[in-house]
């Protein structure tokens, strides 16, 4: 039998920009494509841990960027949650939004 992750409802990326364009105040084109913004970051984040889709299907959705590109962004994102408790909260906060 298949575990409880199997049959969770999976969030779409539209859901996660619109996400976090509203936690920002700007839409997804003015930082989509600005390199260490925790917006792109954390909605890069968000998709990897609540879309199910690969690297490379984030990195096309979001604007053409490289699996590599998208996998770099997690990781600089990932550090910055662990020096950064507002961050970490807020992230936490809108992941369990999304899959619930």
């Amino acid at each position: 039998m298949a575990g409880k992750r199997a049959y969770r409802e999976r969030a779409r990326m539209e859901d996660v920009i619109r996400k976090v364009e509203k936690e920002k105040g700007e839409g997804w084109g003015s930082f989509r494509d600005r390199h260490g913004d925790w917006g792109r970051d954390l909605a890069l984040w968000l998709a990897r841990r609540t879309t199910g889709m690969t690297l490379s299907q984030i990195g096309k959705q979001a604007g053409g960027l490289d699996y590599a590109t998208v996998g770099m962004a997690i990781r600089h994102f990932e550090a910055c949650c662990q020096r950064d408790e507002k961050l970490l909260r807020m992230r936490e906060k809108m992941k369990k939004d999304l899959v619930s």
